[in-house]
């Protein structure tokens, strides 16, 4: 029968330690839980907690818990990414899936997790830079990894967690390539005069014009676009060739838009288009604004390819989708519009807009040296 002790935390939780004998090296193996986290188990008496433990007891000498001690990294990365599920953006949770699948099972899976230290994570992270990944992308894969070593010292499997301490390369500032407005405004001529891909050419303008995100784009319905306002409330992933809507990026990410009137006329003309449409055979109305012939939201691998197709027709400089989100950005700025619109309208947070989407041209530098030079003249 295994033993097992019980102490109350001060925050009203139960801390439960059993004792399963010895590690090879003498030192004491044991298994920690803790009871808490709902208002129901932070009010239990010492009686109630005691009963507690002893089924927690029970069910670890059955084997129907793994005792903490046991448990790999891989085990515990899978409960981990299960918990996340309901939890996280499908996003997200594809990318920690790929993290773990990738990288932590091949190289750390195997061990045990209170057999984990700073020293095997930081190999692995070292492995990264080996195989060229980005200093930006081995910052996301720790800090993936570390949310889940952080759960896993919260729930008591491990005392501390081995990413923290990790060092890893500090990412370079992206520099964006932007649009200017006299590049918008030959790419609106330009989408007038189309005709088979010229849904994809005003979803990109309307990127272009106001600053949404291509996965909002997708996700808008004709609903969301009254009197002069469009209602920004969903995004969309892409998964296994279909259309999954979800929630928007943040809080931030809902808003509603005030639209200048070139951006009126474009998601008018939108409209117009569509009303023909859906009078042909075989189009099936599913309500989405910027929609495929037969009525089907656009993809967004789809959308990304003939952008990039039509800008080279057009003869523009080469951007990626989102960065038209970052050359609206800038215009606005550069208009004198007040950040925190500008943040509204991009569904950005204001304090960070400036450093993330505002790029420095070249005559600003230069006006900003002349300045300088005039107020150092002696």
């Amino acid at each position: 029968m295994i033993r097992g002790s019980k102490r109350q935390r001060p925050n009203g939780r139960w801390q439960f330690t059993a004792e399963l004998g010895k590690h090879p090296d003498g030192s004491r193996a044991q298994a920690h839980a803790t009871i808490g986290g709902t208002s129901r188990y932070e009010k239990l008496t010492e009686r109630e907690a005691e009963r507690e433990l002893q089924k927690w007891l029970d069910k670890l000498g059955s084997g129907g818990i793994t005792a903490p001690d046991r448990v790999t990294v891989a085990e515990y990365l899978d409960r981990w990414l299960d918990e996340q599920k309901t939890l996280r953006s499908i996003n997200t949770h594809r990318c920690s899936e790929q993290i773990v699948r990738v990288w932590a099972k091949p190289h750390i899976g195997n061990l045990r997790m209170q057999e984990l230290r700073p020293e095997h994570t930081q190999a692995m992270f070292n492995e990264m830079r080996t195989h060229g990944l980005s200093p930006s992308t081995i910052k996301l894969n720790r800090a993936h990894l570390s949310a889940a070593m952080n759960r896993a010292v919260k729930t008591g499997i491990i005392a501390t967690n081995p990413v923290a301490p990790t060092a890893i390369a500090k990412p370079r500032k992206a520099q964006h390539t932007i649009w200017t407005l006299d590049n918008i405004k030959t790419f609106t001529q330009f989408v007038a005069t189309l005709d088979a891909d010229r849904i994809y050419g005003q979803a990109a303008l309307l990127a272009a014009q106001i600053g949404p995100r291509r996965a909002e784009i997708v996700a808008l319905r004709r609903d969301d676009y009254k009197a002069g306002v469009l209602s920004i409330r969903r995004g969309a992933t892409e998964v296994d060739g279909k259309i999954v809507f979800h929630d928007t990026k943040s809080e931030l990410g809902v808003r509603d838009i005030l639209l200048p009137q070139p951006a009126r006329d474009l998601v008018r003309e939108v409209l117009d288009q569509q009303k023909f449409h859906r009078g042909q055979k075989g189009y099936k109305d599913q309500g989405i604004l910027f929609a495929g012939p037969r009525g089907q939201p656009l993809m967004l691998s789809s959308l990304g390819w003939h952008f990039r197709k039509l800008i080279k027709e057009a003869g523009l400089p080469a951007i990626t989708f989102h960065e038209l989100r970052t050359s609206a950005a800038t215009f606005m700025i550069d208009l004198g519009i007040d950040p925190t619109v500008a943040a509204d309208i991009l569904g950005h947070d204001p304090r960070i807009l400036l450093q993330i989407y505002r790029q420095v041209k070249g005559p600003q530098k230069e006006a900003a040296a002349e300045k300088m030079a005039a107020a150092l003249a002696i």
